[in-house]
């Protein structure tokens, strides 16, 4: 885990500010943290999510996230895996 990581997991931000297009754009105390849309990523708390609309659109938002940034991974980890249990010999 990187320090850049780590440190994304103590930061806590709210719902709404999670849902919105360009975190860029925004104003007030997450403007001063100097979030990029991509660190939003690494937060370690979203609070005050209401409605089972919204928590899935977060949880599928992230997920979609993660597979295209890590599919090489993904399936460099599946081949691997496959070896193991099929070993070609």
């Amino acid at each position: 885990m990187t320090l850049e990581e780590k440190i994304g997991q103590l930061v806590q931000v709210a719902g709404e500010t999670f849902l919105m297009d360009n975190v860029e754009v925004t104003t007030g105390p997450l403007k001063s943290l100097g979030l990029s849309n991509e660190m939003l990523y690494n937060i370690g708390s979203i609070l005050n999510i209401v409605g089972v609309e919204k928590i899935r659109k977060v949880q599928e938002e992230y997920l979609i996230l993660l597979l295209r940034e890590n599919i090489y991974l993904i399936v460099l980890n599946f081949k691997i895996i496959l070896q193991q249990l099929w070993p070609v010999r």
